[in-house]
């Protein structure tokens, strides 16, 4: 086996300081919960973050707790404005088009040399803690109104609540038509929970993603490739995704 990649592992990772909430993680699945006890959302096409709000100071965590704040200058101004002495969002850092569409690309066009950070903006949908409260054990629907209270009737900019969406069966054909990147759907019963989670799940419109090519297996035969390994880009480091299984180029050809 041949490797040509630098992964996280745990021992990589930081460890959780005091005061620091990791996210909750939704599940992926290939359909949409229905009824009354879900609530849905758009998914966003950007970064998980957590941004923490201490007495007038901001700091920006990602979904892995690497300390981002000084690469989302228009958010720390935003989150300073907020009439708060402390709080623990939870959101995702995005950059929208002309129709209002969140494109991962774009966000990482604005975060790299010379880009257009300015462009950044935060979708916000969940209050973790505000002014020394702990709200993680209240229902979500308890949370948002918060969220909602503490944001006014005019969020400073750049911040926008991730609204509530409403649909029947076909409530992902419509995300889709539109462009959107899918849905994400959550009972409103649920505590915030760190981890992964079945209280959130994940639908997305086109099961894809992005992978980086770091390696390769050799196959049976000789000279041939038996699978690539694949990861996915982390907070700037790659994160082994799994192995891709190759057809062999020497097989027969179909009869």
């Amino acid at each position: 086996m041949k490797w040509a990649r630098r992964a996280t592992s745990a021992r990589d990772r930081p460890r959780v300081p005091a005061g620091v909430i990791p996210p909750l993680l939704p599940t992926l699945v290939d359909r949409v919960p229905q009824g009354p006890a879900w609530l849905h959302e758009i998914k966003w096409d950007g970064y998980r973050i957590g941004v923490y709000l201490a007495r007038g100071k901001v700091k920006i965590l990602t979904r892995n707790l690497h300390d981002w704040t000084v690469r989302f200058p228009t958010i720390v101004s935003a989150v300073a404005e907020l009439d708060a002495t402390d709080a623990i969002i939870d959101g995702e850092a995005f950059v929208a088009d002309e129709k209002g569409l969140s494109h991962f690309s774009s966000l990482q066009r604005a975060l790299g040399r010379g880009g257009r950070r300015q462009d950044i903006m935060l979708a916000v949908f969940d209050l973790l803690k505000i002014d020394g409260e702990d709200l993680r054990d209240r229902p979500l629907v308890d949370r948002r109104e918060a969220l909602d209270n503490l944001l006014g009737e005019t969020p400073p900019n750049c911040i926008a609540l991730s609204d509530e969406i409403s649909g029947g069966s076909d409530i992902l054909a419509q995300v889709c038509h539109f462009g959107f990147e899918g849905i994400v759907s959550k009972l409103r019963s649920s505590p915030y929970r760190s981890g992964r989670r079945q209280e959130w799940v994940k639908t997305k419109c086109v099961l894809s993603d992005e992978f980086i090519v770091i390696g390769y297996e050799p196959g049976n035969s000789y000279g041939g490739l038996g699978s690539i390994l694949l990861a996915n880009v982390e907070d700037g480091n790659l994160v082994f995704a799994g192995a891709l299984a190759l057809a062999s180029m020497h097989a027969p050809a179909p009869t």
